[in-house]
């Protein structure tokens, strides 16, 4: 059976440093490569290796990531640095993505924007600076969600929290864009190894009603629906039908 990797451990020459903790699909950590170059690792646990799928998977993992190097979705998307099949307790799949710094999500810093809505009663929205920002990101998103779905992928699970903005001064909006969690997007032409042994990804309040249907697969129209609550979120405020507060 495959162990939980430690601080200090090196697997494939990455040095861990950090355990970030376990996933759905996965558990995080933080390492770093031979020269110091820091990568995000994620040790899967499901694939296990003992699926009838998990060959398949590793495969249809490669033709992601080829689809992105190759395309202008690389430009958007966390880049995977290396992925490998190692022996850790047990055989285990292993995927090293870049590592982004100074970012947050897009949730968190929605969230920033409404507590100082809620101190200030001015809609961060509302604001000029905020709304010029927030119509530029909202043009950059739908560039990144563009590229991807020319290169014929699905990411199958937008939400804000999988919308990273990296601080970069050079930039009108401030920020360069990087999309998230692509390790269970989707292929628009090709079935999914996963397809009738388990459910596809996907977020609560962000599904599109075909992802939510029994059965229901997800496609590029299901990316356009969940397009159109983040960019609701982001030009208004507020997601359009879900809100923390039960009362509201």
């Amino acid at each position: 059976m495959a162990k939980k990797l430690k601080v200090g451990d090196t697997i494939r020459g990455f040095r861990i440093t950090k355990v970030l903790g376990p996933g759905m699909m996965a558990i995080a950590y933080t390492a770093e490569g031979a020269d110091g170059t820091k990568v995000f690792l994620k040790q899967y646990k499901s694939p296990a290796p003992t699926v009838v799928w998990y060959p398949a998977f590793i495969e249809y993992q490669r033709e992601l990531s080829r689809r992105i190097e190759i395309g202008k979705a690389a430009r958007y998307v966390v880049q995977l640095v290396d992925a490998f099949e190692e022996t850790w307790g047990g055989r285990t799949y292993f995927a090293a993505f870049e590592f982004v710094e100074n970012g947050r999500d897009l949730e968190h810093m929605l969230a920033e924007e409404r507590d100082i809505h809620a101190r200030t009663k001015i809609a961060p929205a509302r604001e000029p600076a905020v709304w010029a920002r927030h119509v530029t990101w909202a043009k950059v998103f739908m560039a990144a969600i563009a590229a991807l779905h020319e290169s014929r992928i699905v990411h199958a699970d937008l939400k804000p929290a999988n919308v990273f903005l990296i601080a970069d001064a050079s930039l009108e909006a401030g920020y360069q864009l990087k999309l998230i969690d692509t390790d269970f997007s989707l292929l628009s032409d090709r079935r999914a190894p996963w397809h009738g042994f388990q459910g596809y990804v996907g977020t609560d309040n962000y599904r599109s009603p075909e992802h939510m249907a029994r059965g229901g697969i997800p496609g590029i129209p299901s990316d356009i629906f969940t397009c159109g609550l983040i960019l609701y979120e982001l030009l208004v405020g507020l997601h359009p039908y879900w809100h923390e507060d039960p009362a509201a």
